[in-house]
């Protein structure tokens, strides 16, 4: 099957099968389509359906097409008779016989592929200079975003089909990380679940790093791995904070600190079991989950 045999089933799906429609309208994108009528004809039904909330008939598409301004005399005429095979019946019943899972299969995986043909070509322009909007750092972002496209249509969890699914994440028993003090460990059972995203909030000079630094030489002793990121501090302010807590010397001692006993101290804890510590200072500005990945 070619590219053009898909796209023509996929926009006849699409006007004529409701549940198709409804998986597949958010991700559509009128640039998917390599043909200037199949693009014309998408961007028709895009701007139809958002707003009317419905899809266009055969005659509203027409009538749409006829109404459309710089359409040049060769895609009217073959956005027309692309218009008038996408409502003949017995494609639409044709279509019909296909298993319904295999065809968003195949949708999906087209839109990825000119979803990410799309963004490489944009990236070049960024790149040659020929798109002036957009700065290079924001290349990574465009085909991340390119490969984002997935038809998930699971709408939540059923409160009485998936009742069995909760008594047992009630019952569970979670992989926690400990806090340093006891009292955190106490009010969040044990301390932080692993995935999940912990948020100390405090104003200004409270001691919010003061926390982060004490946590992460805390985890680097019973042996996690830690990657500390600072957006604000030097990478070289942050590890003066942890070595202060490994080590047990005062931050104003670590100055005066001789060279001989700082060196036999980080060898003991060398010696012990122990994870690693990255810390990577990085610019807020610039700074992306993409970058984190």
């Amino acid at each position: 099957m070619n590219s053009t045999q898909l796209e023509k089933i996929i926009l006849t799906s699409l006007l004529n099968d409701g549940d198709y429609s409804r998986v597949v309208m958010p991700h559509v994108k009128s640039d998917f389509f390599s043909t200037n009528e199949a693009a014309t004809v998408t961007s028709i039904i895009l701007e139809y359906t958002e707003n009317y909330n419905s899809l266009p008939s055969q005659d509203s598409l027409e009538v749409e097409l006829e109404n459309r301004k710089g359409v040049s005399g060769e895609i009217f005429t073959n956005a027309k008779v692309l218009i008038s095979s996408l409502f003949k019946q017995d494609i639409i019943d044709g279509i019909a016989k296909l298993d319904n899972d295999w065809l968003l299969d195949k949708t999906e995986a087209y839109f990825k592929q000119q979803s990410c043909y799309a963004a490489v070509l944009n990236s070049i322009s960024i790149l040659e200079g020929d798109n002036k909007t957009v700065s290079a750092d924001a290349i990574p972002s465009i085909l991340e975003e390119a490969l984002n496209i997935t038809f998930d249509n699971d709408i939540g969890h059923d409160y009485f089909e998936d009742s069995e699914e909760r008594f047992e994440y009630y019952h569970r028993t979670d992989v926690r990380i400990p806090f340093l003090l006891q009292s955190m460990n106490n009010v969040t059972n044990g301390g932080a679940i692993k995935k999940s995203l912990v948020v100390p909030v405090a104003p200004t000079g409270v001691g919010k790093s003061l926390f982060m630094t004490a946590w992460s030489a805390f985890l680097l002793k019973l042996g996690y791995n830690v990657l500390y990121v600072t957006l604000e501090m030097a990478e070289e302010k942050i590890a003066e904070r942890v070595d202060a807590c490994l080590l047990d010397i005062a931050v104003n001692d670590l100055k005066t600190v001789p060279h001989d006993i700082f060196t036999n101290k980080i060898n003991q804890l060398r010696g012990n079991y122990i994870g690693k510590l990255k810390i990577k200072e990085a610019s807020s500005m610039s700074f992306t989950a993409i970058t984190l990945k």
